[in-house]
C-alpha cells in the first residue's frame, strides 16, 4: 500500500516536471481570472455615466453672461432647465433632450431618457434639433462645441462649471 502511494508521488512528480511550462501557465491563468472577477465589481460601481455626471450639478457657462448677469444649466434625466437672472428678472425655460452617439439632426422623442452616456446631447428647440458635442466630463467641468449646422456659433466651445447658484 505504501509502495503504491509512493509509486503515485512519483508519477505525479515527473507529470509536474515534465509538464512544468504547461502546469505554471494553467495555474497563472486560474490566479488572473480570480483577480478579475474579485475586482470586476470595484470598478463598475466606481464608474459613473454620462447621464449621471450631468445631473450631478448645476453647469455655470464661464465668459458667457455681462456683468451683473448670470444663468446656469440642469439636467434631469430626460430635461436640460436653463435658468438665468438679466437686469435682475429670472427666467427659464427647458427642452427634452437625450444623449446619443452620433449627432442626429432628427429628434428621436423615444431616446429621450433611456441612454445614460453618449458622446452628443440631441436637444429639441421650436424649429430646430441643438446638437452639442461633449469634449469633456468630469465631475468638475463639461466643455461642448456647439455643433448644429447653420447657426452662427457652429464650432463655438462653452465650458461650464459647478454652481451652487439658485433662482
Amino acid at each position: 500500500m505504501i509502495k503504491k502511494g509512493i509509486e503515485y508521488t512519483v508519477v505525479s512528480f515527473a507529470f509536474l516536471i515534465y509538464n512544468y511550462e504547461f502546469v505554471m501557465k494553467y495555474i497563472l491563468s486560474i490566479l488572473l481570472m480570480a483577480i478579475c472577477l474579485y475586482n470586476m465589481p470595484v470598478f463598475s460601481q466606481n464608474q459613473k455615466t454620462t447621464m449621471d455626471l450631468l445631473m450631478s450639478t448645476k453647469w455655470e457657462p464661464q465668459n458667457f453672461f455681462e456683468e451683473g448677469d448670470a444663468g446656469y444649466i440642469k439636467y434631469s434625466r430626460d430635461k436640460l432647465i436653463y435658468f438665468e437672472r438679466i437686469d435682475n428678472e429670472v427666467d427659464s425655460a427647458h427642452w427634452d433632450y437625450y444623449l446619443s452617439s452620433t449627432p442626429d439632426t432628427v429628434f428621436d422623442k423615444t431616446k429621450v431618457g433611456k441612454n445614460t452616456t453618449g458622446k452628443y446631447i440631441i436637444r429639441k428647440g421650436p424649429d430646430v434639433v441643438f446638437i452639442d458635442e461633449i469634449l469633456e466630463l468630469t465631475s468638475s467641468k463639461l466643455v461642448i462645441r456647439k455643433s448644429t449646422p447653420g447657426y452662427t456659433v457652429y464650432g463655438h466651445k462653452v465650458t461650464y462649471l459647478p454652481t451652487d447658484m439658485s433662482f
